[in-house]
């Protein structure tokens, strides 16, 4: 019986000594990842692992709610009132950043639960105290997102500067435009052919959108596109694209016509023929493509067989601007 009691006076004695050692050392945590280092501007942050991102974005005690989603959502929209109480809880990939890809994190988070931060070494993840804040729009194709420039330069994307926010038209690249609708009144009729006669040929005013004008959608304005709009309007043509490039190629050349006096006809050969084989003045506007009714890149006496093949027996007429620009290339020579 004696020997039973000295057996447990003597593990009593063994176990507080071990929790009198443990007290005596600190407390250390492993982390199972190497300890990143993310590139902030122009100098590198190591992302040392002094706080702990507990996702209680609105410091309200209670981590990983629906509530500090909708917060780190308003923040990134940038509006007022919802600021970050202290910004490290909201680095959910600790990248030292908050970011769009923090909000990311949580929507993975809704979806599939903690293993979501399993790439950023587990719940909660290990950052920075004091990450860098800076934000703005970044456009990565025609998506806008709230993004840290160096994050926005790593997905590729265009950088609108510090502070700007999204909006609905910011990355939409096809935002505003109506092909055919060339004097914007919201329909595509008669009065869009008479305006886009009008600004090509007598110098009336040129359209309020320049995306509108490219009809076909070949990033590229031309006569083309007079043709396009016309067969659209009144044969049953095909219709307008609905979308095309931002800032479309104005195309203003009319390969073959050497003397600019529209329509084609025998005076350009003349004027043409002249040219080559008499020293007469250059074809104009365009000294090149102006003569070049084949568009091989060079005015000469092919241009004028070619012409009179398609005046006189009913050959393939001249290339466009348009074409003439993708196989002779741009600018035009004046």
């Amino acid at each position: 019986m004696l020997a039973k009691q000295y057996l447990l006076v003597g593990l009593m004695l063994l176990i507080l000594s071990v929790v009198v050692e443990s007290e005596d050392k600190p407390h250390t945590r492993v982390i199972p990842r190497e300890i990143p280092v993310v590139s902030v501007g122009e100098t590198q942050q190591t992302a040392l692992p002094d706080c702990e991102a507990d996702s209680d974005v609105n410091n309200d005690g209670i981590a990983l709610s629906v509530a500090d989603m909708i917060h780190l959502l308003r923040y990134l929209s940038g509006e007022e009132g919802y600021e970050i109480p202290i910004p490290y809880k909201a680095d959910l990939n600790a990248d030292c950043m908050i970011d769009y890809l923090d909000f990311e994190v949580y929507n993975d988070y809704f979806e599939f639960g903690l293993a979501a931060f399993g790439p950023y070494g587990g719940f909660p993840p290990l950052t920075c105290c004091d990450p860098d804040l800076t934000l703005g729009a970044c456009c990565v194709g025609d998506t806008c997102k709230a993004l840290n420039p160096y994050n926005c330069d790593l997905f590729g994307g265009e950088y609108h500067g510090d502070g700007t926010w999204c909006d609905s038209s910011l990355c939409d690249s096809c935002y505003g435009q109506k092909p055919g609708d060339l004097n914007e009144d919201g329909v595509i009729n008669a009065p869009d052919l008479v305006y886009f006669v009008d600004w090509w040929f007598a110098s009336g005013p040129e359209p309020p959108n320049m995306s509108n004008a490219d009809v076909d959608g070949n990033c590229c304005i031309d006569t083309t596109d007079i043709g396009y709009l016309s067969d659209y309007l009144f044969i049953g043509g095909p219709a307008p694209v609905e979308c095309t490039c931002l800032e479309p190629f104005f195309c203003d050349c009319i390969p073959g016509n050497c003397n600019f006096d529209l329509p084609f006809n025998v005076g350009d050969v003349v004027y043409l023929i002249a040219y080559v084989f008499n020293g007469g003045p250059f074809p104009g506007p365009y000294q090149i493509c102006s003569a070049d009714a084949n568009c091989d890149c060079a005015p000469n006496v092919g241009d004028a067989v070619y012409l009179i093949s398609w005046i006189f027996k009913g050959g393939p007429p001249p290339c466009t601007c348009c074409e003439w620009r993708e196989s002779c290339g741009s600018p035009l020579y004046k």
